[in-house]
């Protein structure tokens, strides 16, 4: 007798948690699989990537990408 288990497990942060972050990674996912998976100042450098789609779809894009920029400028700088 097999015995199948699946669970589900969903953790949701605010975008902008996400995307001032300067150690972050953001996974992406969509119908169950990966989409993406990198820093969100490189996911939000692809205009067509999903993660840009979510933070235009926010309303505030501009806000999150020089959240996202500021942070990658202050990792850089350690």
């Amino acid at each position: 007798e097999i015995t199948w288990v699946t669970g589900v497990q969903t953790c949701a942060l605010p975008i902008s948690a996400l995307a001032d972050a300067p150690t972050s990674r953001v996974l992406v996912m969509g119908e169950g699989r990966v989409l993406e998976y990198d820093a969100p100042w490189t996911l939000l450098e692809t205009p067509d990537s999903a993660f840009s789609e979510l933070c235009r779809s926010s309303g505030e894009d501009e806000l999150l990408r020089r959240m996202a920029f500021a942070a990658r400028d202050a990792q850089q700088s350690v």
